[in-house]
């Protein structure tokens, strides 16, 4: 549920409500509703294990936080996603590695888009709401594909951070 009184730790909850309430994150994650999706959203603090995790998606404070003289808050925060590559798109050919990149792009893409959807959607204000004017969300880092160096021990796994923006404006 949206919490205007909590400017730090409430958008983050919120947050990760609304990626939970993709039918497409879920559906990645194997949950059947929005309350277990939410056991692979983490607020930072993951611990060792992280490749046994995945997929998953971390939501963090951005580097914009502000409030108007009306009391309206807004900011943005950090949303990364990490989801392994299939074993069917393991093997560096040219054919699977643009499959494997397609996949996670495809994935992660139809997540935002249902996080947009059902922001503006919200009249109740039950989740974040996300900036509708330009941008609403920016790509930061990715998507990055795990160096085949380090997959024997991190695991193969792409990865995409987002700054998501939220509040005033919206």
């Amino acid at each position: 549920m949206a919490n205007d009184t909590d400017i730090f730790f409430g958008p983050l909850e919120n947050l990760r409500d609304l990626v939970a309430a993709s039918t497409a994150f879920r559906t990645l994650v194997g949950a059947e509703d929005a309350a277990a999706a939410k056991g692979s959203i983490y607020i930072p603090g993951l611990a060792a294990g992280v490749a046994a995790a995945r997929p998953f998606a971390v939501v963090d404070q951005g580097e914009e936080w502000n409030r108007d003289a009306g009391g309206r808050a807004g900011g943005s925060l950090f949303l990364l996603f990490e989801i392994d590559v299939s074993a069917a798109q393991d093997d560096d050919t040219p054919t699977q590695m643009e499959a494997a990149h397609r996949a996670f792009m495809v994935a992660v893409g139809t997540i935002l888009d249902q996080m947009i959807d059902a922001s503006v959607a919200d009249t109740a204000g039950a989740l974040l709401h996300l900036r509708t004017k330009s941008p609403c969300y920016s790509l930061l880092d990715g998507p990055n594909r795990t160096d085949k160096a380090d997959r024997a021990s991190a695991g193969d796994f792409y990865q995409a951070v987002f700054q998501v923006y939220w509040g005033i404006g919206a």
